[in-house]
Protein backbone atom coordinates (compact mmCIF):
# COMPACT_ATOMS: atom_id res chain seq x y z
CA UNK A 1 0.00 0.00 0.00
CA UNK A 2 1.22 3.47 -0.88
CA UNK A 3 1.16 6.37 1.57
CA UNK A 4 -0.50 8.36 -1.23
CA UNK A 5 -3.48 6.03 -1.59
CA UNK A 6 -6.91 7.38 -0.69
CA UNK A 7 -8.41 5.75 2.40
CA UNK A 8 -11.99 5.95 3.66
CA UNK A 9 -12.80 5.37 7.34
CA UNK A 10 -16.48 4.80 8.14
CA UNK A 11 -17.57 5.48 11.69
CA UNK A 12 -15.02 8.28 11.83
CA UNK A 13 -16.82 10.09 14.65
CA UNK A 14 -16.74 7.10 17.00
CA UNK A 15 -14.16 6.12 19.57
CA UNK A 16 -12.28 3.76 17.24
CA UNK A 17 -12.64 5.91 14.13
CA UNK A 18 -11.11 8.95 15.79
CA UNK A 19 -8.18 6.93 17.13
CA UNK A 20 -7.63 5.21 13.78
CA UNK A 21 -7.55 8.42 11.73
CA UNK A 22 -4.99 9.90 14.15
CA UNK A 23 -2.90 6.72 13.96
CA UNK A 24 -3.07 6.61 10.15
CA UNK A 25 -1.88 10.21 9.96
CA UNK A 26 0.94 9.40 12.38
CA UNK A 27 1.98 6.53 10.10
CA UNK A 28 2.19 8.92 7.15
CA UNK A 29 -1.15 8.19 5.48
CA UNK A 30 -2.29 11.69 4.61
CA UNK A 31 -5.17 10.99 2.21
CA UNK A 32 -7.68 9.80 4.79
CA UNK A 33 -11.37 10.66 4.48
CA UNK A 34 -13.46 10.19 7.59
CA UNK A 35 -17.12 9.34 7.03
CA UNK A 36 -19.64 10.33 9.70
CA UNK A 37 -23.43 10.45 9.59
CA UNK A 38 -23.21 14.18 8.77
CA UNK A 39 -21.22 13.31 5.63
CA UNK A 40 -23.43 10.47 4.43
CA UNK A 41 -26.11 8.26 5.96
CA UNK A 42 -24.74 4.75 5.47
CA UNK A 43 -28.25 3.30 5.48
CA UNK A 44 -28.92 5.15 2.20
CA UNK A 45 -27.51 2.89 -0.53
CA UNK A 46 -27.66 5.45 -3.33
CA UNK A 47 -25.78 8.12 -1.41
CA UNK A 48 -23.12 5.69 -0.17
CA UNK A 49 -22.49 4.45 -3.70
CA UNK A 50 -22.34 8.02 -5.04
CA UNK A 51 -19.72 9.03 -2.47
CA UNK A 52 -17.53 5.96 -3.05
CA UNK A 53 -17.63 6.41 -6.83
CA UNK A 54 -16.63 10.06 -6.43
CA UNK A 55 -13.78 9.39 -3.99
CA UNK A 56 -12.54 6.07 -5.49
CA UNK A 57 -10.71 4.92 -2.37
CA UNK A 58 -8.02 2.25 -2.55
CA UNK A 59 -8.76 0.98 0.95
CA UNK A 60 -11.82 1.22 3.21
CA UNK A 61 -11.72 0.78 6.97
CA UNK A 62 -15.31 -0.16 7.78
CA UNK A 63 -15.91 0.61 11.45
CA UNK A 64 -19.42 2.06 11.43
CA UNK A 65 -22.15 0.19 13.29
CA UNK A 66 -24.94 0.66 15.79
CA UNK A 67 -23.32 -0.50 19.04
CA UNK A 68 -24.67 -0.99 22.56
CA UNK A 69 -23.52 -2.66 25.76
CA UNK A 70 -25.35 -5.51 27.49
CA UNK A 71 -28.32 -3.39 28.56
CA UNK A 72 -28.70 -1.76 25.16
CA UNK A 73 -28.42 -5.10 23.35
CA UNK A 74 -31.26 -6.50 25.42
CA UNK A 75 -33.50 -3.52 24.62
CA UNK A 76 -32.81 -3.00 20.90
CA UNK A 77 -32.40 -6.42 19.24
CA UNK A 78 -34.27 -5.78 15.99
CA UNK A 79 -33.07 -2.19 15.58
CA UNK A 80 -29.49 -3.44 15.86
CA UNK A 81 -30.13 -6.20 13.31
CA UNK A 82 -31.86 -3.99 10.75
CA UNK A 83 -29.54 -1.00 10.84
CA UNK A 84 -26.24 -2.88 10.96
CA UNK A 85 -27.24 -5.26 8.19
CA UNK A 86 -28.19 -2.31 5.98
CA UNK A 87 -24.98 -0.40 6.72
CA UNK A 88 -22.73 -3.38 6.06
CA UNK A 89 -24.46 -4.29 2.82
CA UNK A 90 -24.30 -0.74 1.47
CA UNK A 91 -20.63 -0.25 2.34
CA UNK A 92 -19.34 -3.55 0.94
CA UNK A 93 -21.40 -3.26 -2.24
CA UNK A 94 -20.16 0.31 -2.76
CA UNK A 95 -16.60 -0.93 -2.31
CA UNK A 96 -17.21 -3.46 -5.09
CA UNK A 97 -18.64 -0.87 -7.46
CA UNK A 98 -15.81 1.58 -6.73
CA UNK A 99 -13.21 -1.21 -7.26
CA UNK A 100 -11.68 -0.88 -3.80
CA UNK A 101 -8.57 -3.05 -3.36
CA UNK A 102 -8.92 -3.90 0.33
CA UNK A 103 -11.51 -3.68 3.11
CA UNK A 104 -10.42 -3.72 6.75
CA UNK A 105 -13.54 -4.41 8.78
CA UNK A 106 -14.30 -4.15 12.48
CA UNK A 107 -15.90 -7.38 13.62
CA UNK A 108 -16.50 -8.58 17.16
CA UNK A 109 -15.57 -11.47 19.43
CA UNK A 110 -19.27 -11.53 20.36
CA UNK A 111 -19.75 -13.41 17.08
CA UNK A 112 -18.14 -16.55 18.51
CA UNK A 113 -20.54 -19.42 19.12
CA UNK A 114 -21.48 -20.04 22.74
CA UNK A 115 -20.73 -22.21 24.69
CA UNK A 116 -17.17 -21.74 23.51
CA UNK A 117 -15.27 -24.60 21.88
CA UNK A 118 -11.90 -23.31 23.05
CA UNK A 119 -10.82 -20.69 25.57
CA UNK A 120 -8.94 -18.51 24.77
CA UNK A 121 -11.03 -17.95 21.66
CA UNK A 122 -9.31 -18.89 18.38
CA UNK A 123 -10.12 -17.58 14.91
CA UNK A 124 -10.85 -21.00 13.39
CA UNK A 125 -13.82 -21.39 15.76
CA UNK A 126 -15.45 -18.02 14.99
CA UNK A 127 -18.43 -19.29 12.98
CA UNK A 128 -19.09 -22.53 14.85
CA UNK A 129 -22.32 -22.60 16.86
CA UNK A 130 -24.63 -19.69 17.68
CA UNK A 131 -23.71 -16.46 19.53
CA UNK A 132 -24.88 -15.84 23.07
CA UNK A 133 -28.50 -14.60 23.30
CA UNK A 134 -27.44 -11.34 24.97
CA UNK A 135 -25.54 -10.30 21.81
CA UNK A 136 -27.34 -12.40 19.20
CA UNK A 137 -28.56 -9.81 16.68
CA UNK A 138 -25.44 -7.64 16.74
CA UNK A 139 -23.24 -10.72 16.44
CA UNK A 140 -25.17 -12.12 13.49
CA UNK A 141 -24.78 -8.88 11.53
CA UNK A 142 -21.02 -9.11 12.06
CA UNK A 143 -21.04 -12.74 10.91
CA UNK A 144 -22.99 -11.74 7.82
CA UNK A 145 -20.42 -9.01 7.16
CA UNK A 146 -17.63 -11.61 7.25
CA UNK A 147 -19.48 -13.86 4.80
CA UNK A 148 -19.97 -10.87 2.47
CA UNK A 149 -16.24 -10.10 2.65
CA UNK A 150 -15.34 -13.72 1.88
CA UNK A 151 -17.67 -13.69 -1.13
CA UNK A 152 -16.32 -10.32 -2.30
CA UNK A 153 -12.77 -11.66 -2.27
CA UNK A 154 -13.71 -14.84 -4.11
CA UNK A 155 -15.87 -13.27 -6.80
CA UNK A 156 -15.02 -9.57 -6.61
CA UNK A 157 -11.25 -9.75 -6.10
CA UNK A 158 -11.34 -7.46 -3.05
CA UNK A 159 -8.86 -8.40 -0.35
CA UNK A 160 -10.06 -8.12 3.24
CA UNK A 161 -8.95 -8.26 6.84
CA UNK A 162 -11.64 -8.87 9.45
CA UNK A 163 -10.68 -7.89 12.98
CA UNK A 164 -12.74 -9.65 15.66
CA UNK A 165 -12.49 -6.91 18.27
CA UNK A 166 -12.64 -7.48 22.00
CA UNK A 167 -14.06 -4.84 24.39
CA UNK A 168 -12.36 -1.56 23.49
CA UNK A 169 -12.43 1.61 25.57
CA UNK A 170 -10.81 5.03 25.77
CA UNK A 171 -11.33 8.74 25.01
CA UNK A 172 -14.46 9.67 23.02
CA UNK A 173 -16.25 6.58 24.29
CA UNK A 174 -19.98 6.64 25.12
CA UNK A 175 -20.24 6.85 28.91
CA UNK A 176 -23.99 6.24 29.03
CA UNK A 177 -24.53 4.42 32.31
CA UNK A 178 -27.63 2.66 30.94
CA UNK A 179 -26.55 1.21 27.61
CA UNK A 180 -22.80 1.55 27.05
CA UNK A 181 -20.19 -1.19 27.11
CA UNK A 182 -18.86 -2.36 30.45
CA UNK A 183 -15.79 -0.10 30.81
CA UNK A 184 -17.33 3.26 29.82
CA UNK A 185 -20.52 2.43 31.70
CA UNK A 186 -18.60 1.65 34.90
CA UNK A 187 -16.41 4.72 34.51
CA UNK A 188 -19.52 6.86 34.00
CA UNK A 189 -21.19 5.35 37.07
CA UNK A 190 -18.07 5.88 39.18
CA UNK A 191 -17.72 9.47 37.99
CA UNK A 192 -21.35 10.24 38.91
CA UNK A 193 -21.06 8.39 42.23
CA UNK A 194 -18.08 10.50 43.21
CA UNK A 195 -19.94 13.68 42.31
CA UNK A 196 -23.03 12.69 44.29
CA UNK A 197 -21.30 10.96 47.19
CA UNK A 198 -23.20 7.73 46.48
CA UNK A 199 -21.90 4.19 46.31
CA UNK A 200 -20.99 2.58 42.97
CA UNK A 201 -23.56 -0.03 41.89
CA UNK A 202 -22.19 -2.83 39.68
CA UNK A 203 -24.10 -5.67 38.00
CA UNK A 204 -22.99 -9.18 39.03
CA UNK A 205 -20.51 -10.33 41.65
CA UNK A 206 -17.29 -9.27 39.89
CA UNK A 207 -16.16 -12.77 38.96
CA UNK A 208 -16.81 -12.40 35.22
CA UNK A 209 -13.69 -12.36 33.04
CA UNK A 210 -13.23 -10.15 29.99
CA UNK A 211 -10.46 -9.06 27.63
CA UNK A 212 -10.15 -5.27 27.36
CA UNK A 213 -8.09 -3.28 24.84
CA UNK A 214 -7.30 0.43 24.90
CA UNK A 215 -8.56 2.13 21.75
CA UNK A 216 -5.16 3.43 20.59
CA UNK A 217 -3.86 -0.13 20.65
CA UNK A 218 -6.91 -1.29 18.69
CA UNK A 219 -6.19 1.37 16.06
CA UNK A 220 -2.60 0.15 15.73
CA UNK A 221 -3.91 -3.39 15.34
CA UNK A 222 -6.14 -2.33 12.44
CA UNK A 223 -3.19 -0.65 10.71
CA UNK A 224 -1.18 -3.85 11.17
CA UNK A 225 -3.97 -5.76 9.41
CA UNK A 226 -4.12 -3.12 6.68
CA UNK A 227 -0.40 -3.40 5.98
CA UNK A 228 0.22 -7.10 6.62
CA UNK A 229 -2.96 -9.10 7.23
CA UNK A 230 -5.53 -10.93 5.13
CA UNK A 231 -8.41 -12.97 6.53
CA UNK A 232 -9.72 -13.18 10.10
CA UNK A 233 -7.77 -12.00 13.14
CA UNK A 234 -8.69 -11.54 16.78
CA UNK A 235 -7.90 -8.03 18.03
CA UNK A 236 -7.38 -8.21 21.78
CA UNK A 237 -4.94 -7.75 24.63
CA UNK A 238 -4.75 -11.50 25.15
CA UNK A 239 -5.17 -10.93 28.91
CA UNK A 240 -8.24 -11.84 30.94
CA UNK A 241 -9.32 -9.31 33.58
CA UNK A 242 -11.90 -10.01 36.31
CA UNK A 243 -14.66 -7.40 36.52
CA UNK A 244 -13.83 -7.00 40.22
CA UNK A 245 -10.25 -6.04 39.30
CA UNK A 246 -11.52 -3.66 36.61
CA UNK A 247 -13.88 -2.00 39.10
CA UNK A 248 -11.10 -1.63 41.68
CA UNK A 249 -8.86 -0.09 39.02
CA UNK A 250 -11.57 2.43 38.10
CA UNK A 251 -12.35 3.23 41.75
CA UNK A 252 -8.65 3.81 42.53
CA UNK A 253 -8.05 5.93 39.43
CA UNK A 254 -11.13 8.11 39.92
CA UNK A 255 -10.62 8.42 43.69
CA UNK A 256 -14.00 7.04 44.74
CA UNK A 257 -14.19 6.32 48.47
CA UNK A 258 -17.92 5.74 49.00
CA UNK A 259 -17.87 1.97 48.43
CA UNK A 260 -19.24 -0.61 45.96
CA UNK A 261 -22.59 -2.41 45.86
CA UNK A 262 -22.57 -5.67 43.86
CA UNK A 263 -26.03 -6.29 42.35
CA UNK A 264 -25.87 -10.06 42.07
CA UNK A 265 -29.43 -10.41 40.75
CA UNK A 266 -28.64 -8.46 37.56
CA UNK A 267 -27.77 -10.12 34.20
CA UNK A 268 -24.04 -10.47 33.51
CA UNK A 269 -23.92 -12.07 30.06
CA UNK A 270 -21.12 -14.55 29.38
CA UNK A 271 -19.20 -15.68 32.46
CA UNK A 272 -15.72 -15.67 30.94
CA UNK A 273 -14.26 -14.52 27.61
CA UNK A 274 -10.52 -14.50 26.95
CA UNK A 275 -9.27 -13.98 23.41
CA UNK A 276 -6.20 -15.50 21.75
CA UNK A 277 -4.33 -12.79 19.81
CA UNK A 278 -1.27 -14.86 18.80
CA UNK A 279 -2.16 -14.69 15.10
CA UNK A 280 -2.15 -10.88 15.26
CA UNK A 281 1.01 -10.83 17.37
CA UNK A 282 2.74 -12.90 14.67
CA UNK A 283 2.33 -9.88 12.36
CA UNK A 284 4.23 -7.69 14.84
CA UNK A 285 1.40 -6.26 16.94
CA UNK A 286 2.04 -5.57 20.63
CA UNK A 287 -0.35 -3.56 22.86
CA UNK A 288 1.29 -0.56 24.56
CA UNK A 289 -1.24 0.00 27.37
CA UNK A 290 -1.91 -2.02 30.48
CA UNK A 291 -5.45 -1.95 31.86
CA UNK A 292 -4.32 0.47 34.59
CA UNK A 293 -2.69 2.82 32.07
CA UNK A 294 -5.67 2.74 29.73
CA UNK A 295 -8.19 3.36 32.50
CA UNK A 296 -6.12 6.25 33.86
CA UNK A 297 -5.88 7.93 30.44
CA UNK A 298 -9.60 7.43 29.81
CA UNK A 299 -10.62 8.93 33.15
CA UNK A 300 -8.27 11.88 32.62
CA UNK A 301 -9.94 12.55 29.27
CA UNK A 302 -13.41 12.19 30.76
CA UNK A 303 -12.60 14.57 33.61
CA UNK A 304 -11.44 17.19 31.13
CA UNK A 305 -14.54 16.79 28.94
CA UNK A 306 -17.28 15.88 31.43
CA UNK A 307 -19.37 18.97 30.72
CA UNK A 308 -19.99 17.65 27.19
CA UNK A 309 -20.74 14.03 28.16
CA UNK A 310 -24.23 12.51 28.14
CA UNK A 311 -24.16 10.00 30.99
CA UNK A 312 -27.74 8.92 30.36
CA UNK A 313 -28.57 9.02 34.07
CA UNK A 314 -31.92 10.73 33.40
CA UNK A 315 -33.44 7.56 31.97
Amino acid sequence: MSRNDTIIVTGAGGILGRALITALNNHGYDHVIGITRSVVDLTNARNVEKLFLEVRPTTVFHLASRVYGLGGNLDHHLDIFRENTTINLNVVESCRKAMVKKIVAAGTVAAYGYPYINVPLKEEDLLIGQPHDSEYCYSQTKRHLLHHLIASKRWGKIDYAYGALTNIYGPWDKFDVQSSHVVPSLIGKAFLAKQSGNKLHVWGDGSQIRDFLYVNDAAEALITLFEKGSGVYNISSGVGVAISDLVNCIVDSIGLSTGIVWEKDKPVGIKSRIVDNSKLVSLGFCPDHSIADGISETIAWLSANSSNIDFGERR
